[in-house]
């Protein structure tokens, strides 16, 4: 529930304005959730400032910045976290997070890449093989529908739409992917 998400995020920094990993989550929270992404890099850059060996500050402001177009600089934050604390249980996330970062600095093929290792990783991560499959990969398509081959072999909810590619959400029974890390619908 996205709402006690916020809450008890809220309630975390309250708790401890000093804590870097609360104020990570609860920036993480106001990005993701709530889509403010100025005061979730407020609520990072005071967590880096507090504990600059945080990772988690380091991996979830690199996707604040990748949501807002910044891929380069998300990409150095990824890179950050995952020098800080390269056994990280999360580490998949980092390469989702690579991937994404990837997309929006226009690295098409280092996208896929990233993508690709993080559900080789972590088969049931779903939502970063599915991102790998419809990056709309220019300068090698065939990649892309491969990846979105494996993916309908596996038995999972990803096609080729059109020129690009996307992905079926069951819950909502719409397609949705990206082109050039502009969301297509």
């Amino acid at each position: 529930d996205g709402l006690r998400a916020v809450r008890l995020a809220e309630r975390a920094v309250r708790l401890d304005r000093r804590d870097a990993w609360a104020l990570s989550v609860a920036g993480h929270i106001q990005s993701f959730l709530k889509k403010n992404f100025t005061v979730a890099m407020e609520m990072f850059d005071q967590a880096l400032q507090i504990n600059p060996n945080c990772a988690v500050a380091w991996a979830r402001s690199a996707v604040t910045l990748a949501y807002v177009g910044r891929g380069e600089e998300a990409l150095v934050r990824v890179r950050n976290a995952m020098r800080l604390s390269p056994f990280d249980q999360q580490s998949f996330s980092f390469c989702t997070t690579n991937g994404m970062a990837s997309v929006v600095a226009g690295r098409d093929d280092e996208a896929l890449g990233w993508l690709l290792k993080a559900g080789a990783a972590v088969p049931e991560a779903r939502t970063a093989v599915q991102r790998g499959a419809f990056c709309r990969l220019v300068s090698d398509a065939a990649a892309a529908r491969g990846a979105v081959a494996r993916r309908h072999a596996a038995g999972r909810a990803a096609a080729v739409v059109g020129s690009g590619t996307g992905v079926r959400s069951p819950a909502r029974g719409r397609w949705r992917g990206l082109a050039h890390g502009r969301e297509i619908t």
